[in-house]
């Protein structure tokens, strides 16, 4: 433990999402090593509020508008009592942390990117976050594509890749969603309902499987606005493939792995990632994988699940069917894939790395 660490954690909102579960995770573990953990939630809370840890010191700033003065004093009163030396912002909140840095400069910024497109990383406008980065003491990235970039495009040379990591949440039984469908035949897809996952090519592979197995359901686990454009495509391609009875959608979840506990194959069906949580959340909960091979996926899984070139509709669906026919086979993956993720992507391992990260600042 270093109580010379005080650390305030910056997300703009708590909704689900892998940005905003790390944001709460490095929170709760970074209780029992530094002198002060918090967290402050910039513009909305959801449902990851509830999985904060009661020892967390937790603040909503009610921010609403890009520079809110009165959001400002409020953090930067919470600062100044708890002595807050590192603004930890995850993703877009950096822009919040750096009004915090003009108005205090003795706060350092740790800017931690947990940018989704890697496999599109040429595209990333780099003018706003090079020009920004001149206030930031470090970067953490989720993987070495997005690590890379940081050293050519930022002017903050200070950056280090450190894994996303499981750690469970605290739950109450009563709030645990029970999956439709039939115990040993269900596959769930954690993932935010959002172009960038790309669920479209998960319900075209999958219908083709529910054609040789229509026992079998699909669980779409993740938040989603049902006036967008993308929710509704994704109601017509079910309706239009026959998938009324197979495919169900049921938003955020909380208590995730007791919800995933219920299923019988996780899968990542995106067409982009950094290094997904939800990889990591399948292992811990024992579920052997199917993904594509995008960002730091095949890293992750390596021979230890399926990996399928995104597009690729129909090996997908093979990927599938091979599992839904082995039983055997998806056990074997699940125990060495549950073993590698204990071994290299728990709490410990990052926090620590983390904390070393906050002391060389």
């Amino acid at each position: 433990m270093s109580k010379s660490l005080r650390v305030l954690q910056i997300i703009d909102t708590l909704n689900a999402g892998g940005a905003e579960r790390m944001a709460v995770q490095i929170a709760n573990g970074l209780v029992d090593k530094t002198g002060f953990s918090g967290l402050c939630c910039t513009r909305e809370e959801g449902v990851l509020k509830d999985s904060l840890s009661h020892k967390v010191n937790y603040l909503f700033a009610k921010k609403n508008k890009i520079i809110d003065f009165s959001a400002l004093k409020t953090v930067l009163r919470f600062c100044k009592k708890n002595e807050i030396t590192i603004l930890h912002a995850h993703s877009t909140s950096y822009i919040f942390a750096i009004q915090l840095k003009i108005l205090k400069p003795s706060l350092k910024i740790v800017w931690h990117d947990h940018f989704g497109n890697s496999e599109f990383l040429e595209e990333r406008n780099s003018f706003l976050p090079s020009l920004v980065s001149v206030f930031y003491s470090g970067i953490i990235s989720v993987n070495k594509s997005l690590e890379a970039w940081a050293k050519h495009n930022l002017y903050c040379k200070k950056v280090e890749c450190i894994n996303n990591f499981y750690s469970k949440d605290k739950c109450n039984s009563a709030n645990v969603v029970k999956l439709k469908g039939y115990d040993e035949k269900r596959i769930v897809a954690l993932a935010n309902l959002r172009p960038q996952k790309d669920h479209g090519f998960l319900l075209s592979s999958f219908a083709l499987v529910v054609k040789e197995f229509p026992d079998w359901t699909l669980h779409l686990l993740g938040s989603y606005n049902e006036s967008s454009d993308y929710f509704n495509s994704l109601k017509i391609l079910i309706t239009s493939s026959g998938l009324e009875n197979n495919v169900f959608i049921y938003g955020s979840v909380i208590c995730v792995q007791e919800v995933l506990k219920q299923a019988d194959i996780g899968v990542l069906s995106s067409k982009s990632e950094g290094l997904p949580l939800a990889l990591i959340e399948y292992g811990m909960a024992g579920l052997p994988v199917i993904t594509t091979n995008v960002g730091q996926c095949k890293d992750v899984v390596d021979q230890d699940g399926l990996v399928i070139n995104h597009g690729d509709v129909n090996n997908f669906a093979k990927a599938f069917k091979t599992l839904i026919k082995d039983i055997e086979l998806r056990k074997q993956l699940a125990n060495t894939y549950y073993i590698k993720i204990n071994k290299h992507y728990t709490a410990n391992i990052s926090l620590t790395k983390i904390c070393d990260f906050y002391i060389t600042l």
